[in-house]
């Protein structure tokens, strides 16, 4: 079963206040197979809507003519929409203050992923392993173009409500921040709309 791995990267400052852009970018996703898309704050320009108060739209180019998937709260409710305005998904997210991580995403014929806030062998393996994450660490920030170098190994995994104890249709990796998914268990865009958010939850 193939697995696409995608790393969700912070937009440089000079791209989020470009005024000739057509929505202000927050983060690139940028995936193994060489494709770019990019998350923009708003709902897509051609959108006239008042129910939907939007947290991010998921687009494949940076004109803003093919939006993938737009996050936004409709009445009490967090969902992912398609470009016709269509629901993939619906989240839950837990009752707190803040900015929430959702606890699932429950798809309209009825399947649903879920992930806790992390898993218990992540922080087994850190607190032993803690001397080569910072060589990495150090290493990253040498590398990167550009971007934050902090970061914390949290894993994270979505599973199907029907594989509870089988493989992940979307995790987080610990140690090199970044996301992987199964495309015949979770939509591209399912999988997009959960790695911002979960970004967007913790922060980092």
């Amino acid at each position: 079963m193939g697995r696409i791995t995608f790393r969700v990267l912070t937009a440089l400052a000079q791209e989020g206040d470009d005024p000739d852009a057509a929505y202000p970018l927050e983060r690139r996703i940028r995936l193994g197979d060489g494709r770019t898309v990019y998350v923009g704050s708003g709902l897509p320009k051609t959108w006239v809507e008042t129910e939907l108060k939007p947290r991010f739209t998921v687009y494949s180019d940076r004109e803003g003519t093919d939006p993938l998937v737009i996050v936004a709260q409709r009445h009490d409710q967090l969902v992912a929409l398609a470009s016709d305005k269509s629901e993939i998904a619906v989240f839950e997210c837990p009752p707190g203050r803040g900015i929430p991580r959702p606890a699932r995403s429950i798809l309209p014929d009825g399947v649903s992923f879920r992930a806790g806030r992390f898993t218990i062998p992540t922080y087994i393996a850190f607190a032993l392993l803690w001397p080569i994450w910072l060589v990495l660490q150090v290493i990253d920030f040498f590398l990167k173009d550009g971007e934050p170098s902090l970061w914390f190994p949290v894993r994270v995994a979505w599973k199907s409500n029907s594989a509870r104890f089988g493989v992940s249709a979307l995790k987080r990796l610990a140690v090199f921040d970044r996301f992987k998914f199964r495309p015949a268990m979770m939509d591209e865009r399912l999988a997009f709309a959960h790695a911002v958010l979960e970004l967007q939850m913790r922060g980092w």
